[in-house]
């Protein structure tokens, strides 16, 4: 099932590639990533290995993937699984600069777990999980692009 979310942000584009693009740091701001790592780079195209937690409930549930990215710097990066806990999983995320200081920051993806989750609760986790880890991205946006402005007025 095609999820997709997007939302405009008061930053420049050059804040939210780096935010997206700092792949060692996601654990750091994205709620249930456990491990974020490169493996392999070549120059736009990367190998990143991530694990992470599910949760809804009582529902709890490890996963590890690793991803084939390709940036297209500064406009897009897709990901697509190579392998891991996914029967699917690819995504996008788009960023168009919008106006002075504007950027529309949109992610679309499909992703279907290869373990058993029940049918109903399986897809609400797996929309409820994206929905938070694209807003602690956006957070994240938000307080580097702060930070960002602080420097600049001293």
């Amino acid at each position: 099932e095609l999820n997709k979310l997007s939302t405009e942000i008061e930053t420049d584009a050059s804040t939210v590639w780096k935010t997206l693009t700092d792949y060692s740091k996601l654990p750091t701001f994205v709620k249930g990533m456990t491990l974020s790592s490169v493996v392999k780079e070549d120059g736009y195209k990367k190998l990143v290995q991530q694990t992470g937690i599910l949760r809804i409930l009582f529902f709890k549930k490890e996963f590890t993937v690793l991803l084939r990215v390709h940036e297209k710097f500064p406009k897009s990066i897709t990901m697509t699984q190579v392998e891991g806990d996914f029967d699917h999983f690819s995504a996008k995320y788009d960023i168009n600069h919008t106006g002075k200081n504007q950027v529309r920051l949109t992610w679309e993806g499909t992703l279907k777990p290869s373990f058993y989750m029940p049918p109903i609760i399986g897809k609400r986790l797996i929309s409820k999980s994206i929905k938070k880890q694209f807003c602690d991205v956006i957070s994240e946006i938000i307080i580097r692009n702060n930070n960002k402005q602080k420097i600049s007025e001293k």
